[in-house]
């Protein structure tokens, strides 16, 4: 059985090569997300808050900590606020 990490990469590889094979050259950025757009940016701007780093979580679990919440394994995290105007 291949990991959460694997299995993402070869659906990323998947699905920006598809567009490629069929000569399309161009298409919306932002079309794929692990849970939110703004989460993604957080991440990707690492703009984390330090309840979240001081866990000794992978980047991953961080990632999806902030957007769900954690409370396993001794960590008691909630949901970050994502509000969208």
């Amino acid at each position: 059985m291949q990991g959460p990490i694997v299995a993402l990469e070869s659906f990323a590889i998947t699905f920006f090569r598809s567009p490629i094979q069929f000569n399309v050259r161009s298409f919306l950025s932002g079309e794929f997300s692990l849970y939110d757009h703004v989460l993604d940016h957080s991440a990707q701007f690492n703009v984390i808050p330090p309840r979240y780093l001081d866990q000794n979580l992978n980047s991953l679990d961080v990632y999806f900590a902030m957007g769900r919440g954690c409370q396993a394994d001794g960590v008691d995290l909630p949901a970050s606020e994502m509000k969208k105007c």
